[in-house]
């Protein structure tokens, strides 16, 4: 995640939840995490756009995000 927001931080934002600390409970919740760790690309608008659960290759992920970002 470090290489991405490195690349991409001044395009995204990005967040961190841990799904046992009391707040992210929201989060946890909104997004029915039950896995960890899991990785949501989220639109500008707040749509869900894609998720993706266990660990993800980077280059699958900087694809993704590329790909959003056109």
């Amino acid at each position: 995640m470090a290489s991405l927001k490195a690349r991409f931080g001044d395009r995204l934002t990005f967040h961190y939840h841990e799904v046992n600390a009391a707040d992210s409970e929201a989060a946890v919740r909104d997004f029915d995490i039950t896995s960890h760790p899991q990785v949501f690309l989220i639109d500008p608008r707040g749509r869900l756009v894609k998720s993706f659960a266990g660990v993800v290759p980077e280059g699958t992920l900087t694809a993704e995000v590329t790909r959003l970002l056109r």
